[in-house]
């Protein structure tokens, strides 16, 4: 299996590149690429990540890990509610 993540599609030779991968693959292999959306510079801006990572660059490990548990035990949750709600609206949406 090849993977990719993260970078494809911001460089102007991501496609060849990515297209020159699948004879590289074993018989059989497989070839799992992940695209992330691109956002505009407002949406990007208001992405945690980029709120966050001035104030966590040079944190120190033993203080930046249980931050990150600390958030992650938070927000996952509420992730999942609002995908079930998401999910659950859309089902409603389409009996209409």
């Amino acid at each position: 299996m090849c993977g990719i993540a993260g970078i494809y599609g911001r460089e102007s030779g991501d496609h060849a590149a990515v297209q020159s991968l699948p004879p590289l693959l074993k018989h059989g292999g497989r070839l799992v690429v992940d695209v992330y959306e691109k956002y505009g510079l407002l949406k990007q801006m208001l992405n945690m990540r980029y709120l966050v990572r001035p104030l966590t660059r040079n944190m120190r490990f033993e203080r930046l890990h249980p931050l990150c548990r600390r958030y992650v035990r938070t927000m996952w949750p509420l992730t999942g509610c609002c995908t079930a709600f998401h999910a659950l609206a859309a089902a409603s949406s389409r009996r209409c």
